[in-house]
């Protein structure tokens, strides 16, 4: 999202060199011929290859330019009742995340249906169609070229799965992150995936109770019917 990803760690040839400065770059010393130039902090799935580790020639050049992505993935999760528990008592909410890092993922995650939103993208509005977590990738809008933080924008609006209703969470945790802390949060979920709503469990209504109180208020309408016409 053109923030450059202050203080991740870089090494040349297995030995650390330094960490990236505020404005995403980093002088590398003794970079001359062929050397491994290696990421850390950062999750492959959001670098260029999905790797770590690159190959860089410095004979002609002595930069070397990497991109990182703006990935994102979205799904539910439900809580799993433990075996000791009553059914009845647990509760069943669940919970919408955001990440940028497919190893954090739980293998419980489920794909959510509904519209991704992020103002100053390129798509303002991307649809979630419910078939897979992700990713989404965000690229920002030639409009907003010195805009602030893609992913501290992002809302969702969640269709609920049968027998829930989605509730987001407000203010969003991204956005007030960001206005308390500045700085980039792609790199804060890199470390921690971030909860933006929840989906609650509609409580069923018990036909049978209805029923009841339905025929008690029948019963009790005869009783005034005939005390009326006994006065």
């Amino acid at each position: 999202c053109s923030t450059g990803a202050a203080g991740v760690s870089v090494s040349l040839n297995g030995t650390p060199v330094g960490e990236i400065g505020e404005h995403g770059e980093l002088k590398l010393p003794n970079a001359r011929g062929s050397c491994r130039v290696g990421i850390q902090g950062v999750p492959s799935c959001l670098l260029p290859g999905s790797t770590n580790e690159y190959l860089a020639h410095f004979h002609c050049s002595k930069r070397m330019d990497l991109e990182l992505a703006c990935l994102v993935w979205v799904y539910s999760w439900h809580p799993e009742a433990d075996e000791d528990e009553d059914q009845d008592e647990v509760n069943q909410d669940a919970m919408v995340f955001v990440c940028t890092n497919v190893e954090q993922i739980p293998d419980e995650a489920r794909a959510v249906v509904g519209r991704l939103s992020c103002p100053q993208a390129e798509e303002p509005e991307i649809m979630l169609e419910g078939q897979s977590l992700g990713p989404v990738l965000l690229r920002r809008s030639r409009l907003f070229a010195h805009g602030s933080c893609l992913v501290s924008q992002i809302s969702l609006d969640i269709v609920a799965p049968p027998g829930y209703v989605y509730e987001a969470r407000w203010p969003s945790p991204l956005q007030q992150r960001h206005q308390e802390l500045q700085g980039c949060e792609l790199q804060r979920l890199m470390h921690c995936p971030a909860v933006l709503g929840d989906l609650k469990p509609v409580q069923p209504v018990n036909v049978q109770e209805e029923g009841q109180d339905r025929q008690d208020l029948g019963d009790l309408a005869e009783d005034v019917d005939d005390t009326d016409q006994n006065l």
